[in-house]
């Protein structure tokens, strides 16, 4: 899980290199793993957002619900 204010990319993947570990070298550890990365704004500072944590997580549960009915997911992110 990464930190406030960062990249749901950028937090897995070395600057020097485009590889991201989530993608490119966990299903190589664990066989037939489904990796999933989601991104929301978690940025503090000059914020107007009156999202509660609680609304993060309904919006994050809907995300997913959806991810699972759709058989057309993508097998790969392009960072």
């Amino acid at each position: 899980v990464p930190g406030l204010a960062s990249h749901p990319i950028g937090s897995w993947k070395a600057p020097s290199h485009q590889d991201v570990w989530l993608r490119d070298y966990l299903p190589q550890d664990i066989p037939g793993i489904r990796v999933l990365l989601y991104g929301y704004d978690s940025s503090l500072l000059g914020s107007n957002s009156k999202d509660s944590i609680e609304d993060l997580g309904r919006r994050f549960l809907e995300s997913v619900k959806a991810i699972r009915k759709d058989t057309n997911v993508s097998s790969g992110y392009s960072a």
